[in-house]
């Protein structure tokens, strides 16, 4: 005869005083030999995110096409981007400018780069082309 565990409902091997599933002690009774006790379903509690309190609204295609150009502004643009990264209270928002940000950046580095390249093999390439238009 199969003994089952009256907290979980699992079978249990018999001769065993707890419950190998929750730990529980074994109840022995004939009431419970017979029968498996079904375990209660807890309320299924309505988890918010953790920004709930925040005003998190979609925003529109339109927002990011006049963000994208206010962006482009070389100084009020990037004031604006630091501000809207770090101080918005809209995870859209907030998120699309950090991204701003770090295309800026790599642009910077990118921009930085070319011209270090260019400016150490420009006056070389000048020297060659001077050269060879006397020959």
């Amino acid at each position: 005869m199969a003994i089952f565990c009256n907290s979980c409902g699992k079978e249990m091997g018999e001769g065993t005083a707890f419950c190998n599933e929750c730990g529980s002690p074994v109840v022995t009774s004939t009431a419970t030999l017979q029968q498996p006790v079904q375990p209660e379903k807890a309320p299924k509690l309505q988890q918010q995110p953790a920004h709930a309190n925040e005003k998190a609204t979609v925003v529109s295609t339109g927002y990011f096409f006049g963000i994208v150009i206010l962006y482009a502004i070389p100084i009020i643009g990037w004031i604006a981007c630091l501000i809207t990264a770090f101080g918005s209270k809209n995870h859209n928002k907030k998120n699309f400018a950090k991204a701003m940000l770090i295309w800026f950046v790599v642009g910077l580095v990118l921009g930085i780069a070319v011209y270090l390249v260019t400016l150490a093999f420009g006056g070389t390439m000048m020297e060659y082309l001077e050269l060879t238009s006397y020959m």
